[in-house]
């Protein structure tokens, strides 16, 4: 600061020249522009810089009215490639860490160690304000690998500080067990999601691309679609057979003619099911290559016929029966332990009585002392199915039934049940059974088969009186067990 009694030492050759008056005038103003500058620049001087900065309105020495004390500053534009002007955006603050339980107690201790004079007793912690919740990074950009990073070395810094910690601060810790809690209890802060890393991303991808591997795998190994081998067709087999069978025949009334009911008719059986397509061609699951032929023969060339006389004697006469099928069948596998077998074909049914003295039906009344049981023989269209069950690998069970519709009953020689009149049958068929495997090729079956005919007949005008049967039914029962083989 220049004071008044120097500035006016100093040699000036203008002021010199001009007169007394201004001289004084000059003098003066020299003396009040220091002062004013001092004043005006004086921290404590409400025309100061910090006046200035905090109003942005100062009144003006010149005009007296108000304006601002500073113009606003241009914004940058963002096309410039220069320095970017205006006020910048404030940073913001890094989040705030709690300080662990050790922390607290190292804390406390050193408070309690600088002012021993304080009156003892627990202070009530703080409730904490919880910190703003913290907007994630994508997992690809670079800032969120960063942050793993820093935050993988600030958990390695904080484990080795608290290692150090641990020792120092057991016995702070349990004396803050035995204080008593605070009512207030600081709200836990958000729990923190973990930035995936690039390995460690990749490594999710590897281990998914191995469950799901080892989901196709565990698909694979699962419990195979493939039937049973107890139940499942093979490309042929062929089963022998042995057992016993009954008969039962007789005419609605009001018809009083004669009647059979005999069991116990020794016989055999031979039954072929062959699936030829699946010799040819690969295995595979195609529906085609389970399409086979089925056929069956079964007679009793051993057997009588029995009448019984009032006075206790019987007549027997030699009989002979005998059931053939052929049909189309295929092999539909429904599982595992199912498989079911359709089948169209035909099957007939055939009694003859040996005698040499043959008699039409109407002649043979229920008072005859020797068999005189007319002959059947029919052909009928079947169609049903088998149905297979499998309990394990070598116990399976069956169940076949169809439906019999006649195409052809026999009318001659003149014992045959259609001799007299037309006539016309349908009936159903019932195989129920078992089979026990031994080995892949060779399996034990035992078989309860039921067959169930039923006659009409269709009188014509021209049709004797005598003929006065309407129908008559016709069944055929028995039991049996066969040794069957196939191929694997």
């Amino acid at each position: 600061m220049v004071q008044g009694s120097r500035l006016a030492k100093i040699p000036n050759p203008r002021i010199s020249k001009i007169s007394r008056l201004r001289r004084s005038v000059a003098r003066s103003l020299a003396l009040a522009v220091p002062f004013l500058i001092a004043f005006v620049s004086s921290p404590g001087s409400r025309l100061g810089p910090s006046t200035a900065a905090a109003d942005p309105m100062t009144d003006s020495f010149a005009t007296g009215a108000k304006r601002p004390a500073r113009p606003a500053a241009a914004p940058a534009s963002k096309g410039s490639g220069g320095a970017r002007s205006g006020p910048r955006k404030p940073v913001a603050p890094a989040g705030k860490r709690r300080p662990g339980a050790k922390t607290k107690a190292k804390a406390k201790a050193w408070n309690q160690d600088a002012a021993p004079a304080a009156a003892p007793g627990p202070a009530p912690e703080e409730e904490e304000a919880p910190p703003a919740p913290r907007r994630e990074a994508p997992e690809d950009s670079p800032r969120a690998r960063r942050a793993t990073e820093s935050d993988g070395r600030r958990s390695d810094d904080g484990d080795r500080r608290s290692s150090r910690e641990g020792n120092e601060g057991d016995e702070s810790d349990e004396d803050e067990r035995s204080r008593a809690k605070p009512r207030t209890k600081a709200r836990p802060a958000p729990a923190r999601r973990p930035v995936a890393s690039k390995a460690r991303r990749h490594g999710d991808d590897s281990d998914e691309e191995t469950d799901e591997n080892d989901e196709d795998e565990n698909e694979d190994v699962g419990p195979s679609t493939e039937p049973l081998p107890s139940i499942a067709p093979r490309a042929f087999a062929l089963g022998l057979g042995l057992g016993l069978m009954g008969r039962s025949f007789e005419f609605a009334a009001p018809a009083q003619l004669q009647k059979e009911k005999s069991f116990g008719r020794f016989g055999y059986s031979i039954d072929v099911e062959s699936f030829p397509l699946m010799l040819f061609s690969p295995p595979s699951k195609a529906w085609w290559q389970h399409i086979g032929l089925g056929f069956s023969y079964a007679a009793e060339p051993v057997g009588q016929a029995s009448v019984k006389n009032p006075n206790g004697t019987s007549v027997e006469t030699p009989v002979d029966q005998s059931r053939w099928s052929v049909d189309v069948r295929a092999a539909l596998p429904l599982g595992g332990r199912v498989v079911f077998t359709p089948r169209l074909g035909l099957e007939s049914s055939s009694f003859t009585l040996d005698t040499k003295m043959p008699v039409m039906a109407s002649a043979c009344p229920s008072t005859s002392t020797v068999a005189c049981l007319p002959d059947t023989s029919t052909k009928m269209l079947a169609a049903g199915g088998i149905l297979r069950v499998g309990v394990n690998a070598d116990l399976g069970f069956w169940l076949g039934a169809a439906y019999l519709v006649s195409l052809h009953v026999a009318n001659k020689p003149a014992n045959q049940i259609g001799y007299e009149v037309g006539t016309s049958a349908t009936g159903l068929s019932l195989d129920a059974g078992a089979s026990l495997r031994f080995a892949d090729w060779l399996a034990v079956r035992a078989y309860v088969p039921i067959t169930r005919i039923g006659y009409v007949f269709h009188p014509a005008s021209s049709t004797p009186a005598a003929v006065n049967y309407r129908n008559a039914t016709e069944l055929v029962w028995g039991f049996g067990a066969a040794l069957a083989v196939s191929t694997n």
